[in-house]
């Protein structure tokens, strides 16, 4: 119900809570059950969910992040300079491959069993009072995703049923249903247990009406489940800019720079769009983040958090 000029009021068994923004202070009963004020997660505590095309610099973002350990489903990590994550092989090195004999303490080739293996040890971790680890990073939940249907498929194989894709599977819709829920369940695991999450998913260029237009490769309910559970919906781009070069001439005995149109350079940069527009909707923040914020190369998560704290000491100065 609601209390005089639209405070919330909960009553039960004769005693009265507030809202968070009221004064009134909490009987005994109900002490703790209510957070005073603006208190949003850390950036190491908070959820992300950070869309981008391949190669655009989502799962550099994430290995840059010191407090990180990066879940490598795709097995692309290598690849990327200055990093300051730990990263966790889930997708099986071509050398373990080769010599059949898993690496790095694993305790096979199969990926979900290797997941499940650094999972047990994390969220035991996380229990210990100072784990090793702030932010859990899935790179990507698209190939976990594929991984998971894959092996939904081959469990209802074996059982005697065929089912080659999980669209096969009763009305085509029940098999997506069946696997969303322990895909969800197995990324809230580590939400539960106290970690930030750095849920990293491709976006595709598809043809539609003859105009080229950007897309999640997941499917809506996936990707849906997704969005209901993060705080920061954060895109990614990889950006070229063709700008005038410069050169030196010599003005009275003076050394004077000139732009120099007929020697242009290609300038490369990362940077996050955080702001919904009529054709991407999904984008957002439950703390702002400029959009267009350019991250450097070897500092993208510190950039990114040091704006996030700026924004979270702004509001609070506005609104103590």
């Amino acid at each position: 119900m609601s209390g005089r000029n639209g405070t919330a009021v909960l009553e039960a068994e004769g005693q009265t809570v507030t809202s968070p923004m009221s004064n009134r202070e909490l009987k005994p009963a109900f002490a703790g059950l209510a957070r005073r004020g603006y208190n949003p997660r850390s950036p190491e505590r908070a959820r992300h969910l950070v869309l981008g095309l391949r190669k655009s610099g989502k799962s550099s973002l994430a290995c840059s992040h010191p407090g990180c350990i990066v879940l490598d489903w795709e097995g692309g990590t290598d690849a990327i300079v200055n990093q300051k994550a730990f990263t966790v092989d889930i997708k099986p090195r071509s050398e373990e491959l080769a010599s059949g004999r898993p690496l790095g303490g694993m305790p096979s080739l199969d990926p979900w069993e290797r997941f499940q293996h650094i999972k047990k040890a994390l969220l035991s971790d996380a229990k210990s009072g100072s784990p090793n680890f702030q932010t859990v990073a899935f790179d990507s939940v698209d190939f976990m995703l594929e991984h998971m249907m894959a092996r939904f498929c081959a469990g209802h194989n074996a059982a005697g049923k065929v089912v080659a894709n999980i669209a096969d599977y009763k009305d085509g819709r029940a098999g997506w249903f069946e696997v969303r829920a322990p895909f969800i369940r197995e990324i809230q695991d580590f939400d539960d247990a106290g970690y930030g999450l750095i849920l990293n998913s491709h976006l595709a260029e598809r043809i539609v009406e003859e105009r080229t237009v950007t897309q999640p490769r997941l499917s809506n309910s996936f990707r849906e489940a997704l969005l209901m559970m993060v705080d920061q919906i954060l895109h990614i781009e990889y950006r070229w800019e063709s700008l005038p070069g410069k050169r030196i001439i010599t003005v009275n005995g003076k050394e004077k720079e000139i732009a120099d149109p007929q020697n242009r350079q290609e300038i490369s940069s990362v940077v996050l769009r955080t702001v919904a527009k009529p054709t991407d909707r999904e984008r957002g923040c439950r703390v702002e983040i400029e959009d267009g914020l350019v991250l450097p190369s070897g500092q993208m998560w510190e950039t990114y958090a040091e704006r996030y704290r700026k924004e979270v000491e702004k509001v609070r100065t506005l609104h103590s």
